[in-house]
């Protein structure tokens, strides 16, 4: 929380700021299969954790879009059990390439 001496700003902000954030965190991280275009929904971050390549957006899939790196879940991409995989829609090329995940294993 250094950054709070770079960036000043009111204690109530930082703390509403810092809830937002927990808040976020536990979102991405449910293993929900939930999705709202174009924020990074759980679904988009469950990707990111299982394929490692892909995703790498905090709040939004823009970025994501520009260089390549999204990766759009099909189906359920919650807690799978056994030999079951995400499947994903196939890489779209992005403003700058095809990101570093162009032909990763399924």
């Amino acid at each position: 929380t250094f950054y709070v001496f770079l960036i000043p700003c009111h204690y109530l902000t930082h703390t509403a700021m810092i809830f937002a954030t927990a808040i976020w965190a536990t979102y991405i991280h449910d293993s929900m299969d939930w999705n709202i275009d174009p924020i990074m929904g759980s679904k988009y971050h469950t990707v990111h954790h299982t394929h490692y390549i892909y995703n790498y957006g905090q709040i939004f899939t823009f970025c994501d879009r520009i260089w390549g790196t999204l990766r759009v879940p099909v189906g359920k991409t919650g807690v799978l059990k056994g030999e079951k995989k995400v499947k994903l829609l196939p890489a779209a090329k992005g403003l700058f390439g095809s990101g570093r995940g162009g032909k990763a294993k399924l």
